[in-house]
């Protein structure tokens, strides 16, 4: 009976043609910055899917936080399945193939396949950091032209910024 309850299973599951995988993130990543992989997962079978992606990640080269991520899918709907990196070195890496997983409907049974995704990621010097100290840059050279922010008596509107009629105002 459990034999032919899993064989049932087996044929009445989705077959992985029901699921549309692709990627959908950016291709540049920044040098140790934790970086977002994106996929999405489109279910088109009638039914809720529990859906276990892992990812071909380029050996030595990168941290990565969760090696396999997993949820369910509702008919009909899209998923975003997302882990974070963290680029140890810089250059060009191209990640590998998508190793999905996805329970029967009667949980008895789990299909496996492998989807080519290959993509192209190229790891830059983290020039997040630089908008954040842009300002400071800025103000450094200001200075060392000579300029001096004053502050100016008259502007404002403020009581105690308010100033005197004078003539020429």
């Amino acid at each position: 009976i459990c034999f032919s309850l899993l064989v049932i299973d087996y044929i009445i599951s989705p077959s992985p043609d029901m699921l549309e995988i692709e990627r959908i993130d950016g291709e540049k990543l920044s040098l140790f910055e934790n970086e977002k992989i994106e996929i999405s997962v489109y279910n088109k079978a009638d039914k809720k899917i529990f859906v276990e992606i892992q990812d071909e990640i380029p050996d030595f080269h990168f941290d990565i936080h969760k090696p396999s991520i997993g949820k369910y899918v509702n008919p009909h709907k899209k998923e975003i399945f997302e882990y974070e990196v963290i680029p140890k070195k810089r250059g060009a890496f191209t990640f590998g193939k998508l190793h999905i997983r996805y329970d029967g409907y009667l949980k008895l049974c789990r299909k496996q396949f492998k989807l080519n995704l290959e993509k192209e990621y190229k790891v830059y010097p983290n020039l997040k950091d630089l908008r954040k100290h842009r300002l400071a840059v800025y103000n450094s050279l200001v200075h060392k032209d000579g300029r001096k922010v004053m502050k100016i008596l008259g502007k404002g509107t403020e009581f105690e910024s308010l100033r005197e009629y004078v003539s020429g105002d």
